[in-house]
């Protein structure tokens, strides 16, 4: 059960966080941890990050709660100190990639030798050029969901089709079936045209000169990365990994469970499109089958990007962001912008609302997070926040600057972790 930190003790807390490394607020200070790179999500932060935040600020906890869980690293990080967790995650692509991380730390050694096995002969299957027959049903599904856009050069998407045949091939083995989808998924990317630098692009001419690999051998490499990672842990008797629901917006309706507190990083207000950023893995696994079902994602998730605005967004503008809304409407050069920052702040609070449902009293909320700058005017995104949370009856403990950051312009902008207490 988490307790309240004795006010003496707060500067020293608030120190050994603001020695926390910059590279362990990002994605790459997990770089060569199990489960890690599995899939480059770059708003991601490292294990250690989550361990010195249970450090400073937590005692002894049982369960933590997790909104945004992304590629899992709260969970999995608790998980292999014995803690559990309960998540939300909107993009059921990452929800699969955390089942399976999950589904590893609980493997037997006898199940863990019996996956290796597997995934060895998967490698082989592909390693020797096997070709099953083309997966009619994928293609037609690009077509659908993408048109005329071409994302893969010809020879790499007939590669791409024969790929999701060996994966049909093996459905009957379910786990298998999971490392062999995920490890797919997360060499799309990479063996496309496409490039992931901020949001997801096309790779410039400049860039495509530069040899694109093969998503066999991607694939190959990312299976023998599930090997090694599955030789590298050790069996964990059970602390719960549960999937509480897709949308950490309705965490209020939910049954207050009471956890321990939060360890999170929502979306940045930041126009980065969570979604459409991962489309291709979306339509591999299925989860994209015609052009509105992006769409029926975009809708669920906190709106963040220009293209999460819809004819409902901002309509709603709470107090807490009226004057910045007003602000930014008066010199921004899109009129989608000051919606995109109302949406953000309505869903922020329902976000706050059902975290305040679900925590017991004296539990820690710690919340990493960004600034942005829209139209020259500086949007504090951790003072609004700060707001938003302190009304629904969070109030803040501390505040910590992680790392400067800048944008695209070169404005000061930082990352700054928000512990608020119940």
């Amino acid at each position: 059960m988490s307790s309240e930190i004795d006010p003496q003790n707060r500067n020293e807390i608030s120190f050994r966080l603001k020695q926390v490394q910059a590279k362990d607020v990002t994605h790459s200070g997990g770089r060569g941890e199990p489960f890690h790179d599995w899939f480059p999500y770059l708003e991601g932060y490292s294990s250690q990050f989550v361990k010195q935040i249970l450090e400073a600020k937590f005692n002894n906890p049982k369960s933590l709660l997790e909104p945004f869980c992304g590629v899992g690293t709260t969970p999995i990080a608790l998980a292999q100190l014995g803690i559990s967790c309960g998540y939300t995650e909107v993009n059921p692509f990452l929800v699969e990639l955390v089942t399976l991380k999950a589904a590893c730390l609980k493997m037997s050694p006898a199940q863990r030798d019996e996956a290796i096995k597997g995934l060895r002969n998967l490698k082989m299957r592909v390693s020797v050029g096997e070709r099953e027959r083309t997966h009619e049903a994928l293609r037609v599904s690009y077509l659908a969901v993408f048109g005329t856009a071409q994302y893969f050069r010809s020879d790499a998407f007939d590669e791409v089709l024969s790929l999701k045949s060996i994966e049909s091939s093996i459905v009957s083995d379910t786990l298998l079936n999971s490392f062999f989808r995920m490890a797919v998924a997360c060499s799309l990317l990479e063996a496309s045209l496409l490039r992931r630098a901020g949001d997801v692009r096309f790779k410039t001419e400049k860039e495509l000169q530069k040899p694109i690999r093969s998503i066999s051998d991607l694939v190959i490499d990312k299976l023998s990365l599930f090997e090694n990672d599955l030789n590298s842990v050790a069996q964990l008797k059970a602390p719960e990994i549960k999937l509480l629901g897709s949308n950490a917006k309705n965490l209020v309706l939910g049954n207050a469970a009471k956890y321990d507190g939060v360890i999170t990083s929502p979306p940045y207000l930041n126009g980065t499109n969570y979604i459409r950023n991962m489309k291709l893995e979306l339509w591999y696994l299925g989860y994209l089958s015609k052009k509105s079902d992006l769409g029926e994602f975009r809708k669920a998730v906190v709106t963040s990007a220009i293209n999460d605005v819809s004819k409902t967004s901002g309509l709603l503008i709470v107090d807490e962001a009226k004057e910045i809304v007003d602000a930014v409407s008066n010199s921004c050069y899109d009129a989608r912008i000051p919606r995109m920052i109302a949406g953000y702040f309505e869903h922020m609070k329902l976000v706050a609302e059902g975290i305040f449902a679900q925590v017991q009293d004296g539990a820690p909320v710690c919340i990493d997070i960004g600034d942005s700058v829209y139209g020259g005017i500086h949007v504090p995104t951790h003072e609004i926040l700060s707001a938003v949370f302190g009304n629904v009856g969070l109030t803040l403990e501390d505040e910590v600057i992680l790392r400067k950051r800048h944008s695209n312009r070169g404005a000061a902008l930082s990352q700054r972790l928000l512990i608020f207490r119940k």
